[in-house]
């Protein structure tokens, strides 16, 4: 009767337990549902699509995807001729030679603007310059004007033309006259044997243009003055009249007077025209002579000398030009500087982006594996959700079975109450029940032990379901650490009874007898009730 007691005790906690189990069943399944539901691929509200969209903006498209996007921009910023690194190599590289070049330009410019030794100075030398220039125009001067080249070397052209006229004029020149008179002299020296013949130095009469015949001059003196008078006048042909026509007539103008006086004329005509001939008169690119180049070197320095717009008007000009060029340089100084920090930085962000893009197809990688992961856990917590579901339900059965148990317990405690106050009517049917006492033994005994045991296994079998249920809920029935223990003897069943008979060895066995009946009747009423509870458990266990 005690063990029923205590075991309608351990029953209502195992109802309470199973309760607690359900509900926690419960939370579990539904917390299940929410990570489920939180694991969806909707991409605003579930991981696995929040995971599709951070793996899209991480693709390697560079209009959609953050990998695609960062190769651009270090492609944009490569070294080369179309980055932004290798442009400004080479920005840098020409703004540093732009500072080289207006340091040079500021270092002149004020060199330049020097009143002492400048482009003032340079006026003045420019205006020294063209009055010189000037004074050369009029030294040139024309053909009309004495005292002036042009007009000497007219004067000379035509005085060397005269002297070539009267000393080369056929007929009426001196070259002529010399001639003639080697040809007459000659004649009267040799003779001449031959009538009729042509000869234009014996034009006037009586000869009338034909040389006469005449004997040589030693044939008619047959004296020693005719001989005297051949040979000086033979000495005045060789010595004198034929050298003196030789110098007259030879052709080369170092040597002849002709030639000489020929090439003086033309010479005189060659240096007027170098001191004077229009512009173009050569040809396109003639530039005229002398007169005309110093014309123009003299319109050139008026222009140079205006003093609105040449170099008058440059002086003050340039004095603001070596403090703009000054203030350039600075300015180019720090530019240079600039590109130069520009470059480095460039640089940095070039070796950067190679990091970031790195870093972003890791990225790209890992939340692909995630994604797919994500997936995963997404499949696996519906199937989980799903167990919990079916672990609910379950731990509902046991539930709604162990109740059923705890409930019919009392009823089973009233009843052994029952049984033992009736076991003192049952004395006097001892006498029955010892002729039941072997059949009790034979098909009782055996089958209480297999109800027994099939009870022990049973409570195994709970202990075994609780364990599962404690493992998948983090609050198990009766709190963290709770302990249930059921536990059945391992020792034989016996039956076996004592009076007091039996201490006065009185070969009676009505009392011993009775005492067995008494221990049967209960040890079969605890088998069957006993039996009945752990059969209803596990009914409630294995639905």
């Amino acid at each position: 009767h005690d063990g029923i007691v205590k075991g309608a005790d351990g029953a209502n906690k195992l109802d309470a337990g199973t309760k607690k189990a359900y509900n926690g069943s419960k939370a579990l399944s539904a917390g299940l549902q929410l990570i489920h539901n939180g694991l969806n691929n909707d991409p605003a509200a579930g991981l696995t699509g929040g995971l599709a969209l951070i793996h899209k903006g991480l693709g390697n498209d560079p209009a959609t995807g953050l990998t695609g996007g960062l190769r651009l921009i270090h492609n944009g910023l490569a070294n080369n001729a179309t980055g932004l690194t290798g442009g400004l190599t080479q920005i840098h590289a020409g703004q540093a030679s732009l500072t080289t070049g207006l340091a040079q330009i500021s270092g002149g410019l004020p060199q330049l603007a020097n009143p002492s030794t400048g482009l003032a100075a340079g006026v003045a030398g420019l205006n020294q310059m063209q009055a010189g220039i000037q004074a050369m125009i009029a030294g040139v001067g024309d053909d009309a004007t004495s005292q002036t080249l042009l007009n000497g070397v007219d004067q000379i052209g035509n005085g060397a033309s005269a002297l070539h006229a009267a000393f080369a004029t056929p007929g009426t020149g001196i070259v002529t006259g010399i001639q003639c008179s080697i040809d007459v002299i000659g004649v009267m020296v040799n003779g001449n044997a031959t009538p009729s013949v042509s000869d234009p130095c014996f034009a006037g009469p009586p000869f009338n243009g034909t040389r006469p015949v005449i004997p040589a001059m030693n044939a008619v003196s047959q004296g020693v003055v005719g001989a005297t008078e051949a040979a000086v006048l033979q000495g005045v042909l060789t010595n004198a009249l034929n050298p003196i026509s030789a110098g007259l007539t030879n052709p080369n103008p170092s040597q002849g007077v002709v030639a000489g006086l020929a090439a003086m004329a033309a010479g005189a005509s060659a240096v007027h025209a170098g001191l004077s001939h229009p512009v173009g008169a050569g040809g396109p690119t003639d530039q005229g002579g002398l007169l005309q180049g110093l014309q123009a070197v003299n319109a050139g320095l008026t222009q140079l000398l205006d003093p609105a717009a040449g170099l008058p008007a440059a002086v003050g000009g340039v004095t603001a030009l070596a403090a703009g060029a000054q203030s350039a340089l600075t300015g180019s100084t720090a530019l240079t500087a600039g590109s130069a920090q520009a470059l480095a930085g460039s640089q940095q962000l070039y070796a950067g982006s190679g990091l970031a893009l790195a870093g972003a197809k890791k990225l790209h990688a890992g939340t692909g594996l995630a994604l797919a992961g994500s997936r995963k856990l997404f499949a696996g917590t519906g199937t989980a959700s799903a167990g919990a579901a079916q672990l609910k339900d379950g731990l509902r059965q046991l539930s709604d079975g162990q109740h059923q148990v705890a409930t019919g317990l009392p009823a089973a405690v009233t009843g052994t109450a029952q049984l033992a106050a009736g076991l003192t009517s049952a004395v006097s049917g001892a006498g029955q029940i010892k002729g039941g006492i072997d059949a009790v033994q034979s098909g009782a005994t055996g089958p209480l032990l297999k109800q027994l045991n099939q009870a022990s296994s049973n409570a195994h079998q709970q202990i075994a379901a609780m364990g599962a249920t404690g493992n998948l809920v983090s609050q198990a029935p009766g709190g963290v650490g709770a302990t249930y223990v059921l536990t059945q003897s391992t020792r034989p069943v016996s039956l076996a009874a004592t009076n007091a008979a039996a201490t006065s060895k009185s070969s009676s066995h009505t009392g011993r007898n009775i005492g067995i009946g008494a221990g049967g009747v209960a040890l079969l009423g605890l088998g069957i009730g006993s039996g009945f509870a752990m059969g209803r458990r596990r009914t409630a266990v294995n639905a």
